[in-house]
């Protein structure tokens, strides 16, 4: 990967066993696909099932790492203007890319959200307030609606009475 202010390259070349890790300078990553296996997973551990990648980061601003993740995943990514950081992580052996997002944002405090065919990531907070803001509409929702409690309907039907005896009179 070549990294130039706004833009990043990659280049992406078949893994093969015989490959050596090329040397990298500290502002270069590397993305390699690897043809994914399937793996056994004890239960209560997430499955990964991404396609297989090595990366080596240094410093590396994290919204490209996501840029890259998203080139690799073909997945949409949209990602929130609180998310900031760096990422430092060398993976020469072949991971999943969904498990290299996992580790990303649990490094960094962030999670991340399915909106339709867009991964959302955002801080941890962020996307609580939001579940909790969630939660408390459909609470409200459900609630029945108490006309002795609600002012303004109250008050309007009271007014709109006046009024109607007031154009009697």
């Amino acid at each position: 990967m070549i990294q130039n202010e706004n833009r990043i390259s990659l280049r992406f070349d078949p893994v093969n066993s015989k490959d050596t890790a090329p040397e990298l300078s500290s502002q270069k990553a590397m993305a390699q696909r690897v043809t994914p296996r399937l793996e056994k997973r004890t239960t209560g551990q997430p499955k990964y099932t991404g396609e297989k990648i090595k990366l080596d980061f240094y410093d590396t601003d994290i919204k490209n790492v996501f840029r890259i993740l998203r080139s690799v995943s073909g997945l949409n990514f949209a990602v929130d203007k609180d998310v900031q950081g760096k990422v430092t992580m060398a993976l020469d052996k072949p991971v999943p890319w969904d498990q290299v997002l996992d580790l990303v944002l649990k490094m960094n405090g962030l999670g991340k959200k399915m909106e339709g065919d867009v991964v959302r990531i955002a801080t941890v907070q962020t996307l609580r307030q939001e579940e909790k803001d969630e939660q408390d509409d459909i609470a409200a929702q459900k609630k029945p609606w108490n006309r002795k409690k609600s002012g303004a309907f109250g008050n309007g039907i009271y007014s709109h009475q006046l009024l109607q005896r007031q154009n009697r009179d």
